[in-house]
């Protein structure tokens, strides 16, 4: 118990936080979660879909091919 109140305590440090799959149901749970939370949220998925629209409309950034620049700066 005492290491995932450890990790939820990172959650009010901000982190920046990078999901892939974050189209699927459980990651872009997740995802608007952490974003509503306070933390900065990105991802990838490799097919666009009307989920992977709601969290770019609900401002966390998805992207669709790889590129080792996505992941910098991400805790």
């Amino acid at each position: 118990m005492k290491k995932m109140n450890e990790n939820f305590n990172l959650l009010k440090e901000r982190p920046t936080l990078f999901f892939l799959g974050i189209g699927g149901v459980s990651m872009s749970s997740l995802a608007f979660s952490a974003k509503k939370m306070g933390c900065d949220v990105s991802g990838y998925d490799s097919t666009p879909s009307e989920i992977t629209r709601r969290l770019e409309e609900g401002g966390i950034p998805v992207y669709h091919s790889f590129d080792p620049m996505h992941y910098e700066g991400i805790d």
